[in-house]
This record gives structure tokens, sequence and C-alpha cells, in this order.
């Protein structure tokens, strides 16, 4: 018997015979179902109930389950984003990155504890699944478009100003775009922790042509998780790579649910 289905008996014996109609049995299993998906067996430290929920809620609104077994595959889709937030929030603990904070203009980085204020934010701006998450794209574009037309310059993030390898603070106006680096900071500085930041998220490099080289880790990673071998994605090869890379995390997950 699966969990779920060990579940459903247990509670449903704890409340006598239950429904007996297909309906009423159906939506039981469904009750049983999201009682377990609340169950404090799923949250580690200090995870919030409240964050899960909002997730749940996201990914169930864009699928609409009604069946038991559409719930099963939601618990699924729901544990596999949250634990893999937690991998996320662990690497952002230990990713290569310059944190200067402000606060009133004075510089009060020192008394934050850098890898608390990291993971505490990769958890708090946690991007929603599905459809919800084009709107976060949507939102961001705006913004920049939104800079580029005006006369006052903005602060922002942007991923690849200036041709530079990975993501600056910049001022952005209709007149120029700026890097924005805190005081502390140089131009050559940044860069070079961007370029250690690249080789963190498996990128060894990234040519002229804008070919992306793999490091050996990521290699690897492709090669025993999906069996794919790869060392670099190139013009030429973009759409092969990825209509793979897609087939085999299909295959993936598949396989996974059926183990699960």
């Amino acid at each position: 018997m699966t969990i779920f289905g060990a579940e459903v008996s247990r509670i449903n014996g704890a409340q006598g015979s239950g429904p007996t109609s297909d309906e009423g049995k159906s939506r039981s299993s469904q009750n049983a179902l999201k009682q377990r998906l609340f169950s404090k067996r799923r949250f580690i430290g200090d995870e919030n109930p409240v964050e899960f929920e909002s997730l749940l809620n996201s990914i169930a609104t864009t699928y609409q389950p009604a069946t038991a077994t559409e719930w099963i595959l939601i618990d699924r889709m729901v544990m596999a984003r949250w634990r893999l937030g937690r991998l996320e929030r662990a690497e952002a603990a230990d990713a290569p990155c310059s944190l200067n904070l402000l606060r009133n203009g004075r510089d009060v980085s020192e008394t934050i504890e850098r890898s608390a204020l990291v993971a505490a934010t990769a958890r708090a701006t946690q991007r929603p699944s599905g459809d919800a998450s084009q709107y976060i794209v949507a939102a961001s574009a705006a913004a920049v478009l939104s800079a580029l037309t005006s006369g006052r310059p903005r602060l922002m993030h942007l991923p690849g100003p200036l041709g530079l390898e990975g993501g600056y603070p910049v001022s952005v106006s209709q007149r120029e775009v700026a890097l924005a680096l805190p005081g502390s900071v140089s131009r050559s500085e940044a860069r070079e922790l961007m370029l250690q930041a690249q080789r963190f998220d498996g990128i060894d490099s990234i040519d002229d042509r804008g070919d992306i080289r793999l490091t050996e880790a990521a290699r690897e990673v492709l090669r025993s998780v999906l069996g794919i071998e790869a060392a670099a994605v190139t013009f030429e090869n973009a759409l092969e790579f990825g209509a793979e890379f897609r087939a085999k995390l299909a295959e993936l997950g598949t396989k996974a649910h059926r183990g699960a």
C-alpha cells in the first residue's frame, strides 16, 4: 500500500466507515491527502508552513486537480519544488557574492550574518511556478523599459549589462546604463566575482561567439544523472541539446513518479 493509501485508510478508519459513494470517497481521499500535505514532518528548521501552502495553492491553481490521483501528482510536484528550494537556499549561503547592506546611507554590512541573510532572502523571494512566474518576467522587463524612457536614473539589478558576465547593480535612464557598484568594489573585482559565480553554476567560460563551456563537475552531473555527454552548448548544437535535455529530464521525472 502507498503512503497515500495508508494515510487515507488510517484517517477513514479513525472516523468510522466513512462515505460510500464514489464522489464521497474521492472527496475523502483528497481531504486525507491535504492533511498529509500540511504534516509537520514536511518542515525542517525554520521552514514556514504558510509559504508551503502558498506554493501548493499556486501549483494547484495552475493544474486544477480534481481526483485523488491528480492530487497525488500535485503532492509530488509541490514536494519536489519545496525540496529544490532547500537546495537553492543551501547553495545560496555558499555562493560567491559581494554583499553590502546600507541603512539610512550607512554601511551596516558587518552587523549582519551573511549566510543567514542570504538563506532568508532565498526563501522569502522564492520564484512561483507555472503561469504565475511569467508575471515576474513581464514586471522585470516593464521596469527596465520604463527606466530606459525616463530622464531620471533608476537603480536596479540587471543581467549582462555592458556586455559583462553575470548580474550587476546599475543606474538606468534614457541617457545611459551605468554600473552602480558599491564604493568598496571595483569593476574588475566585480567581474572576477561574477566569473567565480559562473563557475559555481557549472559554466567554465563563455566565448565571444556565445558558446558555453561547462565545468567538469557540471559535465559529470549531466553524464551520471541524465546520461548526456556534453562539453559545451554552442549555436550549432543548442536546439539539439535543449531537446535532449528536456526529454531526459521528463524521463527522469517519470521514473521518479513510478518509484515514489
